[in-house]
């Protein structure tokens, strides 16, 4: 899955037009770049993971993690196989619209990510308490998980809980 998502989050040359057909979301990044080349000045628009991205394809995921059960969806087997990875590639998504001002793309996506990840932390708290305190792989600069979702408007970790140094962060 987490795959998958991030294959969707990959920024690509398409068809604005086609895109929006097929319901895809662009983040909105105003004017270009100027690069000074040796064969004269390039205008660049720059274009990342987390750009653009399939809403529908996402919150699909999440309507199928949250149609599982819990003991299924949350049990440490889970965890292993990389539940916690396709999480990340959320608050990634989550987080990059959120520093291109694309918060209003992804709003219904964060309220039904942040309604699986609550019960995430009520149904495994210790599985909970050990992902919130590691970091996301590619990221690490970001901090930990909880800070990271703290940051992006996700209060499911009590100020306590998060390192001292974060805060100043």
């Amino acid at each position: 899955m987490a795959v998958l998502l991030q294959q969707d989050g990959t920024a690509r040359k398409r068809s604005l037009a086609l895109d929006k057909q097929r319901g895809r979301t662009h983040a909105s990044m105003p004017g270009f770049v100027v690069a000074e080349t040796i064969n004269g000045k390039v205008k660049l628009r720059a274009r990342h993971w987390g750009y653009s991205f399939t809403e529908l394809l996402w919150m699909s995921i999440l309507d199928i993690l949250l149609y599982l059960p819990k003991e299924v969806i949350f049990h440490n087997c889970s965890i292993q196989m990389g539940l916690c990875e396709v999480f990340a590639t959320y608050i990634r998504l989550i987080a990059i619209q959120r520093t291109l001002q694309g918060d209003g793309n992804t709003a219904r996506i964060k309220q039904k990510f942040t309604s699986i990840l609550a019960a995430f932390r009520d149904f495994n708290p210790s599985a909970w308490n050990i992902w919130i305190k590691d970091k996301i792989s590619d990221v690490d600069e970001w901090g930990e998980v909880g800070y990271v979702l703290a940051w992006n408007g996700i209060d499911l970790v009590a100020p306590a809980d998060l390192p001292p140094d974060s805060a100043n962060n």
